[in-house]
């Protein structure tokens, strides 16, 4: 390929392969409220990706620039798009704490966590809903999820290679200009003096 030294950058495209998209909305509310679209695709060539740069065009139109992270044989390829305005998320957290046991022995508290999701697309869209639920490796602290509706899956976060605990995630179907809600309960348990 003969490229010309006029001092500006220029592209050369060396390969060009089909490959499978999947959208995804993704929100972590704990963090941010804001739902955002990501996209993944695997990888279709018989050879590792490099990280760097990615153009994502979208009916020829330029919607983002952004970076990937190299992506071995077979792996996926994650990039965010940017945040989903259609799509909102509220996430409320009540508290009631009391002493239990004689004279007061121990405190319980209990926390009743919601999440709201609500869509003004004009179809039918998954978002992943990702919290936590405290840890705590201290002997005199005991937390326990006490009640999740829907139930959540555990997750670690490993498919991001930034694990986490106590993480759980909810896959939430909102047809289109539909609500769904999340609601979960734990408890945690400590001395009263502690």
């Amino acid at each position: 390929v003969d490229i010309p030294a006029g001092g500006a950058a220029h592209r050369v495209s060396l390969l060009s392969r089909p490959a499978k998209s999947r959208m995804r909305l993704v929100c972590v509310p704990l963090a941010d409220e804001r739902v955002f679209r990501e996209v993944e695709l695997a990888n279709p060539l018989d050879a590792p990706l490099l990280p760097g740069p990615v153009d994502v065009f979208m009916d020829g139109a330029l919607v983002i620039t952004s970076a990937v992270q190299a992506v071995d044989r077979g792996g996926i390829l994650r990039f965010g798009l940017g945040e989903e305005q259609r799509v909102r998320v509220a996430r409320n957290v009540r508290v009631k704490e009391e002493s239990k046991g004689l004279l007061g022995g121990k405190t319980s508290i209990d926390h009743h966590v919601t999440l709201e999701a609500a869509s003004s697309l004009g179809g039918e869209v998954e978002v992943e809903l990702i919290d936590r639920v405290p840890v705590s490796d201290d002997k005199e602290i005991e937390i326990n999820l006490t009640r999740c509706e829907p139930k959540g899956e555990k997750y670690d976060q490993a498919d991001r290679d930034s694990r986490i605990r106590g993480g759980l995630r909810w896959k939430i179907k909102l047809p289109a200009g539909a609500k769904a809600k999340v609601e979960y309960e734990y408890r945690i348990n400590l001395a009263s003096d502690h």
